[in-house]
């Protein structure tokens, strides 16, 4: 990684620490250093798990001293990522230095069993590349007691590209991205009048829980124009924002799964506007409440679950 150039002798200070530090990450591979006399641990966290391309993250740091003698003259470096623009960083305890993409937080004495919160935030400025649903890229930290490391670790900061999920009860139904349920990239290619992203699925008993999560109103891209009735043929209007691939399921025997024999739509082509399909109801259907899955991408998804670089 380029070292950025510094213009003033606090700027070159840190950056003497903070290389200090990497080397000493460097040489241990990422494990933490630990000297006789302290026993630190460094906990990293990105506040809110993921951060998503554009937004403003926020990452937590926390540094606590579990041993039982102080840590004097303590600091904390850390180098964020270049697809991060550091906007700014303050501590718990101390002051900290910024500098380009890297930062120094002059700690004082870290007391025995003491602790110390360092907030840094930055603009995601990164892009994850098409065809990617994620970007994974590193937060190095170091702790120093004056110039000496003593303990150096690297996180993962995941930016995600802006995604729509489903809302159908996970667990038996794949929503959640535990589950690794549908979500599609959003972009201008949708179902109805718009689309919002989420960071994860929204599952509910009535399947709104995305419509429910964040304006504007994204579920009025498919109706059922008749009732569902074993045996019979049922309306079906869709509205695309343009041409693409609709794919759709029905769980017509409730067993909480979208299986082959219950697609109705397979990758067929639609166009700009609204569109009419008939489909036949199994005389085997179960009577009650059921759950569809529908998706549209700029290219086949013939799958209910997974990743799609476009669409809703």
């Amino acid at each position: 990684m380029q070292q950025q150039p510094y213009s003033n002798r606090a700027s070159a200070k840190a950056a003497r620490y903070l290389t200090a530090a990497l080397l000493t990450l460097s040489i241990l591979g990422g494990n933490a250093a630990v000297v006789p006399l302290y026993r630190t641990n460094l906990i990293t966290q990105l506040k809110g798990g993921l951060v998503r391309e554009g937004s403003t993250a926020q990452l937590v740091f926390r540094l606590e001293n579990t041993g039982d003698a102080p840590i004097e003259n303590a600091s904390l470096a850390q180098r964020l990522p270049l697809g991060v623009v550091l906007n700014g960083a303050s501590s718990s305890q101390g002051n900290c230095t910024v500098e380009g993409n890297q930062v120094l937080c002059r700690l004082g004495t870290l007391n025995a069993h003491g602790a110390v919160t360092l907030s840094v935030t930055g603009t995601v400025a990164a892009s994850v590349p098409a065809g990617k649903e994620s970007l994974e890229l590193t937060v190095q930290s170091g702790v120093l007691e004056g110039a000496n490391p003593i303990h150096a670790v690297e996180d993962p900061v995941v930016i995600v590209v802006a995604r729509d999920f489903g809302d159908a009860p996970d667990n038996p139904f794949p929503t959640l991205m535990a589950s690794n349920g549908a979500r599609h990239r959003v972009g201008a290619l949708f179902l109805g009048n718009g689309v919002d992203p989420e960071f994860d699925g929204q599952p509910t008993m009535a399947a709104n829980g995305d419509d429910l999560a964040l304006a504007p109103d994204d579920e009025d891209g498919v109706r059922f124009l008749d009732p569902l009735i074993a045996g019979g043929s049922v309306r079906i209007d869709v509205r695309s924002s343009g041409p693409g691939f609709l794919s759709a399921w029905i769980d017509y025997n409730h067993n909480g799964n979208w299986e082959v024999p219950e697609r109705i739509l397979g990758c067929v082509p639609v166009v700009a506007g609204v569109q009419r399909f008939v489909t036949v109801i199994p005389p085997a259907a179960t009577p009650g409440w059921v759950y569809a899955r529908f998706r549209l991408a700029s290219n086949c998804v013939p799958d209910v679950t997974g990743y799609a670089d476009s669409g809703e």
